[in-house]
């Protein structure tokens, strides 16, 4: 308000109903302009008319005049998006990091809203969200707001996103808490993430959503309680599709129920054509129930998916696709270039194989070690579940204890068939070229072991099929040359020679023979080299 005299004022804003907002003033004076500065007690709505009115007296010096009069002046506040109304086919259109974090807004975050990245955004801290002294990205949704919307990335990419949650508080990620949403096509590059439970570099949870062309390069993420993933921590009702997760960092820690890709999925989730990938001797590590791509699953499905890494947990139920799983479908699946280490329960695909799962089409070429029982070239332990037309190449098995097998450490229950093991096995009792000990009602059935070797402590239970136990075996065949080496006294040692049994199946010299005695499916197997793999 440019005046050359004094100004005795009242200054009011009113929304467009006529009711007042409250705010704070400041007088910005210089020698020849006075500006009044209005800021709002509480944010002003969007899409909202407002009016500021100026009423008083003014005295003008130079023409001797007093002037009393009331002025207005009326505005309509702009959308916290650059362009866009919020529908499917106008989505609010975000071009910086402000925008980004507008959409945790009310009315925005937990509505059926459209949002949609405009350009590469790349995260600087502010300084208004403070951690330790320290900023950081606040996800988008939790427990009260959840985030409700659809979000396309429009193939850019968020970078140098920075989460740090030292709280006992869940949900790190992107977003924290996703409900009933949409987010696709999406890079999340170099994000550093460190959170308590729920933990992931795109959400901490999702439930009735759908994931989508989500990739996420250059990740460091830790969590100090459980349920950590490198997209998501746990996923409920939710289908996965074509996301991936790459790193030349060590994921997670020393956490329970962690993956690569998710640390739980349940409730009819899916996962399909994903994988993570571990480059520089990067590792996933973690405690109980870890997989190379998911820690645990229940009621869900995961195929066309592969691990491709190293995975060093200190306990039980690991596996390179899953570290636990009941009633999961595992699907045409692969664990490549590395290895997975754990205590019991350790598999190339599924270390704890539960309530009718099945491992389908599924190979491993990593190798597996375990410091205690049950630990499978496929699988650690299987229990009323189902192998099929699956098979491992030219890897180790290890079992510092007893249940080692080519395919399977432990079968209870549980049926195999169609399926091939070449790795090399040893252990203490219990060393089975296909599987180890077999317990309860157990079918082996159209498999073949063709292991180098097979090395155990007890030279009863060191068998070129099955270890140990009296299950239905038919149409089973073993490598006549296979080398068996039972590890006694030293006298005992030099003068064992394995004798032929029930337990070894039929023996031949030739792989092509045994292979066509298997009447593998073609439509399933590629049989065209000298060991069957999937088409």
């Amino acid at each position: 308000i440019p005046i050359s005299g004094t100004l005795d004022s009242a200054i009011r804003i009113m929304k467009d109903d006529g009711t007042f907002v409250k705010f704070n003033g400041k007088i910005k004076t210089d020698l020849e302009e006075r500006t009044y500065i209005l800021t709002p007690n509480n944010p002003l709505s969007y899409n909202q008319k407002y009016t500021v009115e100026v009423a008083g007296t003014v005295q003008n010096f130079n023409q001797n005049k007093k002037l009393e009069e009331t002025y207005r002046a009326s505005f309509i506040t702009k959308e916290p998006f650059a362009s866009g109304s919020g529908t499917k086919n106008d989505p609010y259109m975000i071009t910086n990091q402000e925008e980004l974090d507008n959409i945790r807004i009310s009315g925005y975050i937990n509505t059926d809203k459209y949002f949609k990245l405009a350009n590469d955004i790349t995260y600087q801290k502010p300084a208004t969200i403070e951690v330790n002294n320290k900023a950081y990205w606040e996800p988008i949704g939790n427990d009260k707001q959840h985030f409700t919307g659809h979000f396309d990335g429009n193939n850019k990419s968020i970078i140098d996103l920075d989460i740090t949650n030292t709280q006992t508080t869940p949900y790190s990620g992107l977003f924290g808490k996703v409900v009933n949403s949409t987010i696709s096509n999406l890079n999340i590059v170099n994000p550093s993430i460190d959170g308590h439970e729920l933990v992931g570099s795109l959400a901490g949870y999702t439930i009735y959503s759908n994931i989508s062309n989500i990739k996420v390069t250059q990740i460091d993420i830790n969590a100090t309680s459980e349920q950590a993933g490198g997209l998501i921590g746990t996923a409920n009702s939710t289908q996965i599709t074509n996301c991936s997760v790459e790193s030349s960092d060590n994921l997670f820690g020393s956490t329970d129920y962690c993956g690569g890709l998710v640390g739980i999925i349940s409730a009819n989730s899916t996962i399909s054509s994903s994988y993570v990938k571990l480059q520089n001797n990067a590792e996933i590590g973690g405690s109980d129930i870890i997989g190379g791509l998911v820690g645990y699953s229940e009621n869900s499905k995961i195929q066309s998916s592969s691990f491709y890494g190293v995975i060093k947990a200190s306990s039980a139920d690991v596996g390179g696709i899953v570290g636990k799983a009941s009633n999961t479908k595992i699907n045409k699946c692969t664990s490549e270039q590395g290895s997975a280490s754990g205590s019991i329960d350790v598999g190339g695909i599924c270390g704890n194989l539960l309530s009718n799962s099945t491992v389908e089409q599924c190979s491993s070429s990593i190798d597996v070690s375990g410091a205690a029982n049950n630990v499978g070239g496929l699988v650690g332990n299987a229990e009323k579940s189902s192998i099929i037309n699956s098979y491992t190449e030219d890897t180790t098995v290890k079992s510092s204890a007893d249940c080692s097998g080519g395919l399977i450490g432990l079968m209870k229950d549980s049926t195999l068939e169609y399926s091939y093991s070449r790795s090399s096995v040893s252990g203490k009792d219990s060393v089975g070229g296909l599987v180890g000990l077999a317990e309860g009602s157990v079918t082996i059935s159209n498999s073949a072991a063709l292991n180098k070797e097979l090395a155990g402590t007890n030279k009863d239970d060191l068998n070129k099929i099955l270890g140990k136990g009296s299950p239905t075996i038919t149409k089973c065949y073993s490598l006549s040359n296979m080398t068996i080496s039972f590890v006694g006294t030293k006298a005992d040692s030099d003068s064992y020679q394995h004798v032929h049994n029930s337990l070894d199946g039929t023996e031949n010299s030739s792989v092509k023979s045994i292979i066509s005695s298997l009447l593998l499916d073609t439509s399933v197997w590629d049989t065209s080299s000298q060991y069957p793999v999937h088409k």
